[in-house]
């Protein structure tokens, strides 16, 4: 892309196993249309994929890393995310039926690995960290809320600490979000902004909270 974008897509997954076999044609396309990306990080693969995908472009595309809030302990395995999972790996040789027939496979969560994180954070193509957050949509116990609120904080001392933004998802809990980006006094030096609000369901409530934080909201067509 050797102009200004028209478009700037804040948050999207090109370097998704769903696009193995066009990642490459799909970017290509969006760069020559005048949109340019940030390809967003879920847990340690998708992350990595992220800088690895943004290093393959001059400019255009960029990455965000962390580990999705529903990524923490056990949950639905989406092989369009990260592929049909390994069996012996994730459950025994039903594994993969299970996957593809969606009928509800979890795989195993993810422990929030702060240095390793950190390294790739430091990627000059990395704009953001996250996704990073909280989603209570499938949980209700408490073990669980507890979990990824720590996680998220984790989140918050990284973006702290390389100086970069947040990248937010958030559902079914924003009373608790809030809350805790109010708490870690959260401000990143020398920006306009201190990240964005992907997903955003709450309440109009909510998104003054949000904005008064410093967080924008993308808009969506």
């Amino acid at each position: 892309m050797s102009t200004t974008p028209q478009f700037f897509d804040v948050h999207t997954h090109a370097h998704f196993v769903a696009f193995k076999e066009d990642s490459d044609e799909v970017i290509r396309r969006a760069l020559e249309a005048g949109v340019a990306m940030v390809n967003v990080g879920t847990q340690r693969d998708t992350s990595r994929s992220a800088v690895e995908t943004a290093e393959r472009y001059a400019e255009g595309v960029y990455a965000t890393v962390g580990l999705h809030p529903i990524h923490t302990e056990r949950s639905y395995h989406d092989d369009k995310e990260l592929g049909l999972p390994n069996p012996s790996a994730f459950g025994g040789p039903t594994a993969k039926s299970a996957a593809k027939s969606g009928s509800g496979f979890v795989s195993r969560g993810e422990d929030f690995d702060y240095e390793y994180y950190k390294a790739l954070a430091q990627h000059p193509k990395v704009v953001a960290i996250g996704e990073c957050g909280l989603d209570y949509y499938r949980i209700l116990n408490l073990e669980s809320r507890i979990l990824q609120e720590n996680v998220f904080r984790k989140h918050i001392m990284l973006a702290q600490e390389v100086h970069k933004p947040l990248m937010i998802h958030c559902r079914n809990a924003f009373n608790d979000l809030i809350s805790i980006v109010r708490d870690s006094k959260f401000q990143i030096l020398n920006s306009n902004s201190n990240g964005v609000v992907h997903f955003f369901t709450g309440t109009v409530d909510d998104a003054r909270k949000l904005l008064d934080l410093g967080f924008s909201f993308p808009s969506a067509g």
